[in-house]
């Protein structure tokens, strides 16, 4: 008789059970965080599996057979020291699942097995106990989801069903995983196939707006790409050919498959056929159409009602050979049967050379279209043999490609899908030679066995020749690098060089390979080396991101020497890109421009002396009125109190007297006090601009309290006319910079209104705007004066140019402001202006240690 368990047997059997129904549960909750992305998915599944049968740590190993090694995929709870990737020998997910294919591997003491001497993180961690269950990938084991633990335990029931679950929904993952990678692929090649079509390609929706067209359609259209999608189609055709349009567009809507002809607004004549487009469930969605430019052959066709019977029987061997094609690429459409239905259809309209051939290189099929490219009819290009067909040398190109084709399905790594393309020379009936592209692929039989090739042969003639040109510029334009004065270079997105022209030499006294391998530190003093680094990788960074760079832009840098001296350097630098768009680097021609560097800061100092030397004179004026007057009132005070002296001494001072003059004394006493403080308040503004003027150091200030300091002390220029000067700054605005480069910025800026913007106007306005945006100062100047032509905004900021030189003017008053918010303070500056709209400077300066008041 069985023995009935104890009530402390049923309690662990009703804990057990109660533990593996509350974890099998939790399945829900892994499926419910899932998304579209396989690997976090994955993760998602790592992590629960830790949860749900606890130990140290989860882990998804993953083999990968090309580089014969185990990686940790995906983990939880992972030591911070875990080597994640190692050799799979002798590891527990390696040996044992291989050894356990599609089974669980249970190993509740891992001392008494072979792995505490093979694995190595089984004594480096301690592990005591492990269980896993193979991950699998077209029936192949490509890994192991695992649970470890540094205690020796026996895996429940439960506990082994809920890995072997997991690891299957791993194994879904990847397969789901693959295979949209593959239809990913085969989407690629789809749409390569389509931009290089010869014929226009589009979609469009059930409202009438065209969603895709290919490339080609450009040209047949005549209408840029990105004026096509998007847009109705019906605005493209003449009104005659918008009614045809309408109909014919509503009949494929209805199931039809029209062909038909349309004039387009820009004369062209173009062929139409159409196709209904539907979605996965067979409804239509919109029309599929290839689109093809006959303007010329129904010009033809207009010639051709004309002629005689002659020509009459050419037409109709013209409509036998369509016909001859049409057959000829449904065969085609045949041997296509992997491809999606719309694609299909491309084959019916293409203009390229289209062939086929068996696997002993012989030729099976050639499109009438042989006839145009190389004059051979077809009967006698299939009679040609493939070695006669082409120059030895692209004989030699084909064969090599097709054996390593061959060689790559042999060894199972050669996709269907794939093409190869080749650029080989064909010989032409007339005995010339011609240039294609052929691009083709392996046909296969029912067993995946190459059966023959089918081609595509596009003319690549002229691109050949454009090519050869364009090397051609490149020598010529290497030479004149050659031989410039100017030093021509280019750096990769690193800022290593990668040329220097040879005229670095007679500058620098360095060989271009010595500049070559120096580095910016080598090249560069401190502060042209910090200039450099902070404007270059904010150029690189928009680069990198595909941002727009201003084209060219300039920077003025000083260069080390070999003898130990240094020179100035006008550097103009632009994107470098290369054959398809993508920039690769930047180029640069660097100008010496010691000597104007030298004038420039003898005449920057005189300017600023002469600037000086003006505001002294106004404030020396505007002083002049309060200490006059605080001189008559002294002098008037000194009067009375000897009069009231003189007086005392023969003792007729009556009380009376006495008070008259206190009151006297007070108000003479003010009107002193009150003038000799304004002329201070004056000195302290002149004292304030001219210091930092003359010393550019950096500290903190008061924005505000800078900018009507330097207004104050401009004020002589402008009191006396009718023109306005408002301030729009916060009162408590603090920011570390150099007060004197604004204080030179403003004065300029007024300066220049004054004596140009102002000419001819009686009543003028001035507004200064600034204010705080996150990291960064926006300063505005504004004038209501009369503007700039285009001409002159172009020049603004250039040394030495001045519309005003008959007076006196040396054209370096914008130069400098450019120079003090480009360089001094690492800012930018934006000019808009236009004729009888007045100026406008922009100017943003990054504020890196702002203080606020």
């Amino acid at each position: 008789m069985a023995k009935n368990p104890t009530f402390e047997e049923l309690e662990k059997q009703f804990v057990e059970q109660k533990d593996a129904i509350e974890k099998i549960s939790k399945f829900n909750e892994i499926f419910s965080r899932f998304g579209v992305n396989s690997r976090t998915n994955i993760d998602v599944v790592v992590q629960h599996a830790h949860k749900l049968l606890q130990g140290v740590c989860c882990l998804y190993n993953r083999l990968d057979n090309d580089e014969h090694s185990l990686i940790a995929w995906a983990y939880h709870n992972l030591p911070s020291d875990f080597n994640r990737k190692d050799t799979p020998d002798g590891h527990i997910c390696y040996e044992a699942t291989m050894n356990e294919k599609d089974k669980p591997v249970v190993i509740g003491d891992i001392g008494s097995t072979i792995y505490h001497d093979t694995d190595p993180n089984v004594k480096k961690y301690g592990l005591k106990s492990y269980l896993g269950f193979p991950v699998l990938l077209g029936g192949s084991t490509i890994g192991a989801l695992c649970i470890v633990d540094t205690k020796e335990r026996e895996f429940s029931e439960t506990e082994i069903h809920i890995i072997s679950t997991l690891a299957k929904v791993v194994s879904l993952e990847e397969e789901r995983s693959q295979t949209e990678k593959l239809l990913q692929e085969r989407e690629k090649w789809h749409r390569n196939f389509l931009e290089n079509l010869g014929d226009g390609v589009f979609e469009a929706d059930d409202s009438g707006n065209i969603t895709y067209a290919n490339k080609i359609t450009e040209s047949v259209v005549g209408v840029p790409l990105k004026d096509i999608i998007g847009k109705p189609f019906l605005p493209f055709f003449d009104k005659k050919s918008q009614k045809i349009a309408v109909d014919v567009y509503l009949r494929t809507l209805n199931g039809e498959s029209p062909e038909y002809e349309l004039t387009f607004n820009n004369g062209k004549i173009i062929h139409f056929k159409n196709k209904p487009l539907r979605n996965k469930d067979g409804k239509i969605i919109g029309v599929f159409g290839v689109a093809r430019d006959v303007t010329d052959l129904k010009i033809a066709e207009e010639a051709l009602r004309t002629s005689n019977e002659r020509l009459e029987k050419k037409v109709k061997e013209r409509t036998s050979e369509l016909k001859e094609r049409n057959i000829a690429l449904k065969v085609l459409l045949d041997q296509f049967k992997k491809s999606e239905k719309r694609y299909r259809l491309l084959a019916e309209n293409v203009t390229d050379v289209i062939w086929t051939m068996d696997m002993n290189m012989n030729f099976t099929y050639y499109s009438p279209s042989v006839t145009r490219l190389q004059g051979f009819t077809v009967e006698e290009a299939l009679a040609r043999p493939i070695a006669e067909s082409m120059t030895p040398a692209s004989f030699d190109t084909v064969t090599n490609a097709i054996t390593e084709e061959l060689d790559m399905h042999n060894k199972g790594k050669k996709s269907p899908d794939r093409s190869r393309k080749v650029e080989v020379e064909l010989f032409c009936k007339d005995g010339s030679i011609i240039w294609v592209e052929v691009e083709a692929n392996f046909i296969y039989d029912a067993n995946g066995q190459p059966e023959g090739i089918i081609g595509v042969t596009r003319d690549i003639t002229e691109h050949k020749q454009a090519e050869e040109a364009l090397k051609k510029s490149e020598r010529k334009y290497r030479l004149l690098a050659e031989n410039a004065n100017d030093v021509i270079w280019t750096t990769d997105l690193n800022l290593k060089p990668t040329y220097i022209s040879p005229s670095v030499e007679r500058l620098r006294g360095y060989t271009p390979e010595e500049v070559l391998n120096q580095t910016l530190e080598e090249a560069l003093p401190p502060d042209s080396l910090e200039n450099a680094t902070k404007t270059f990788a904010k150029k690189v960074e928009r680069v990198r991101k595909g941002l727009k760079v201003d084209d060219p832009y300039t920077v003025e840098l000083e260069y080390y020497c070999r003898d130990g001296s240094t020179i100035w350097m006008e550097n103009k630098i632009s994107p470098l890109r290369d054959n398809e768009g993508e920039y690769i680097g930047l180029f640069g021609i660097s100008r010496d421009i010691t000597k104007r560097r030298r004038t420039e800061k003898q005449l920057l100092r005189s300017e600023k002396l002469a600037s000086l030397g003006n505001m002294v004179a106004g404030v020396a004026h505007e002083i002049s009125t309060p200490l006059g007057v605080s001189l008559m009132s002294a002098s008037y005070l000194n009067d009375k109190t000897h009069e009231l002296s003189e007086r005392s001494r023969s003792g007729g001072v009556e009380l009376s007297e006495v008070e008259k003059f206190a009151k006297k004394a007070t108000e003479a006493s003010s009107i002193v006090l009150s003038n000799l403080s304004r002329a201070i308040d004056l000195l302290n503004s002149f004292k304030h601009v001219a210091v930092d003027q003359i010393i550019e150091e950096r500290r903190i200030f008061n924005l505000r309290t800078n900018i009507e300091d330097t207004l104050s002390s401009l004020r002589p220029k402008y009191k006396r006319t009718a023109h306005v000067v408002t301030v729009e700054c916060p009162d408590n605005l603090k920011i570390y910079s150099y007060p004197g480069a604004f204080s030179q910025i403003i004065t300029n800026l007024v300066i220049n209104s004054l004596t140009h913007g102002f000419e001819g106007i009686e009543k003028g306005k001035i507004v200064l705007t600034a204010d705080k945006k996150e990291n960064m100062l926006l300063f505005t100047y504004s004038d209501t004066g009369k503007g700039m032509e285009e001409a002159i905004l172009n020049k603004l900021f250039d040394p030495f140019f001045t519309t005003s030189r008959s007076r006196g003017g040396i054209g370096l008053g914008m130069h400098i402001v450019h120079n003090l918010v480009y360089q001094t303070l690492e800012g930018q500056i934006e000019c808009k202006s236009s004729i009888g709209k007045g100026t406008e400077f922009v100017i943003e300066i990054p504020l890196s240690d702002t203080v606020e008041g």
